[in-house]
């Protein structure tokens, strides 16, 4: 195994952090909103927040990932997924609930955009785009 193939790998999978924890909670929005005894609306928020916070994670990550360097900015981003998850899975309030999917959005907009960036370093042009 090449020493890049075990990066390719790690790679693929946290770039899967962003759509898997949309899509999971997409699905169980009635339950949330029984269980919280929220309107419909207040979950969605869940949703909303997350991809706010994906995007705006993403204007901000590049510049800090050029001077910080990659792996520092990716590791934080981890931590900040599994923190998120963490606190939601916790999450008493709705409002717990809407912090935990915002730090959770932060950490998987970090390694959604870093991971292409990363690839981008490691990788010939044409090794990256075929």
């Amino acid at each position: 195994m090449s020493p890049k193939r075990p990066t390719l790998l790690i790679l693929v999978a946290i770039s899967t952090l962003q759509p898997i924890a949309l899509n999971m909670v997409a699905p169980a929005t009635p339950a949330l909103a029984r269980a919280f005894s929220a309107s419909y609306a207040t979950i969605q928020l869940t949703l909303t927040l997350f991809l706010v916070a994906v995007a705006a994670t993403q204007l901000v990550v590049g510049p800090l990932s050029d001077r910080f360097g990659r792996r520092p900015c990716v590791l934080a981003g981890i931590v900040a997924f599994i923190a998120g998850s963490a606190l939601g899975a916790l999450a008493e309030t709705t409002e717990a609930l809407l912090f935990s999917r915002v730090l959770e959005g932060a950490g998987a907009g970090t390694t959604f955009a870093l991971a292409r960036a990363i690839i981008r370093d490691t990788s010939s042009r044409d090794e990256a785009a075929g």
